[in-house]
């Protein structure tokens, strides 16, 4: 398991003291071990900030570099129990920077013909009993609190 918080761990946690950690491997792990692993612990680190937040109920949607990424996604869609739709441009800023000069140079008409020419988005759907989810959502806790400068509780009675 890899805990992604090589310069502390953000919301929900706010502990700015926080290590990264690895841990489980073996003999026998490999390359593809630690890569799985890592891709793993960054989405149970969206997942966490998906619990943190309140977010819309449905789809989350995604965009960005690391949205390239199927597995990342259908890792996120197991771990947070949330349909994923990655947009089909993952780089949304530029393609709104676009559609703002389309505006103003009188191309498009208005922002909804901005919307007409967006493409639909790639869905992941959770794959994981609710069960199983839970119990990756626990393990993970438990070898997040090995990362942490300072114990879950404490954090939370003094923030």
């Amino acid at each position: 398991m890899v805990i992604p918080s090589f310069q502390g761990l953000g919301t929900p946690f706010a502990d700015e003291a926080a290590r990264g950690f690895v841990g489980g491997l073996t003999r026998g792990s490999t390359r593809a071990h630690l890569a799985r692993a890592l891709v793993e612990g960054l989405a149970q680190r969206f997942a966490d900030l998906c619990d943190a937040l309140p977010l819309k109920h449905g789809p989350l949607p995604v965009d960005g570099g690391l949205s390239r990424s199927d597995l990342l996604l259908q890792c996120l869609a197991d771990l947070s129990g949330r349909t994923v739709e990655r947009a089909a441009e993952s780089e949304t800023t530029a393609l709104g920077a676009a559609w703002l000069a389309g505006l103003a140079a009188g191309s498009l008409e208005s922002p909804e013909a901005c919307q007409l020419l967006r493409a639909a988005p790639q869905r992941f759907e959770p794959g994981l009993a609710e069960d199983r989810r839970k119990a990756a959502r626990e393990r993970w806790g438990h070898v997040l609190e090995r990362a942490r400068s300072r114990p879950l509780d404490e954090s939370a009675a003094s923030a």
